[in-house]
């Protein structure tokens, strides 16, 4: 609710308490939470001017960081998270990874997801290939139109493509494919721009009446592929120099 969002304590503490520039008046559930901050921090002591923050002890440098707090957290789980862990490399767009993720967990809204929420869709065929019902895993890796342009992309890839029966199976041999980390890294971001794509064409043709043809789509990952590696990847011009970027 703070119209500043990077304003420090010191800016807002004051002889008389503190100074709040809210972007708007405060609802029932905040003014509660904000009862209880004061609750916490009444107590103590404030001599402005002065330098007040927190440090985060996990790390040596005191900057608190999200990969290490969830280390944390998963160390004191009694019942450590055992299902696939999704790649969060910055070459992936953050929306992309979320998909991938949720079609782990097949909570992406295909047709008989849907139906099984109540909603009526009539047929639940999948609409890439027409021969059967339109679950996650059929429709990005068990679909014929999936299948052609998996295939197509490994070739690509020049990677060999094992018996493949879910989306978890897809992402774990991207995982664990080749000896070179920095090829793997590019793999696993090609695999999931397969995926992301795939979906694409599905909607494109529920929604727009758009066809696209398997050889269009893995022409457009490719070069899809290309800009996620060229503009957000680190170094990556020293990368293609060396001529350890594959596939490109």
């Amino acid at each position: 609710m703070e119209s500043a969002k990077r304003c420090t304590l010191m800016e807002r503490i004051s002889n008389n308490g503190f100074r709040w520039r809210w972007k708007s008046n405060l609802n029932q559930e905040t003014t509660v939470k904000l009862h209880q901050f004061y609750l916490l921090f009444g107590s103590l002591e404030f001599n402005p001017p002065g330098k007040y923050g927190f440090c985060f002890n996990p790390v040596k440098e005191g900057t608190y960081l999200v990969s290490t707090m969830r280390k944390l957290v998963d160390s004191k789980l009694n019942q450590p998270f055992s299902g696939y862990q999704i790649s969060w490399s910055k070459l992936i767009p953050l929306k992309v990874k979320c998909f991938v993720w949720r079609a782990v967990l097949e909570r992406i809204p295909v047709f008989v997801a849907l139906s099984g929420r109540g909603i009526m869709v009539q047929p639940t065929t999948c609409v890439l290939c027409g021969n059967h019902e339109e679950y996650v895993k059929h429709l990005l890796v068990e679909c014929e139109f999936s299948k052609l342009v998996l295939g197509w992309i490994f070739k690509w890839c020049g990677a060999q493509r094992s018996s493949i029966y879910s989306v978890c199976d897809l992402l774990d041999d991207a995982a664990t494919w080749g000896n070179c980390p920095e090829k793997r890294k590019i793999f696993s971001m090609i695999i999931y721009a397969t995926l992301w794509n795939i979906c694409l064409a599905r909607n494109d043709k529920i929604f727009k009446h758009k066809v696209i043809s398997p050889t269009r789509l893995v022409d457009i990952i490719t070069s899809q592929s290309f800009d996620w590696c060229k503009y957000r990847g680190k170094d990556c011009k020293s990368r293609v120099d060396l001529n350890i970027t594959p596939f490109f």
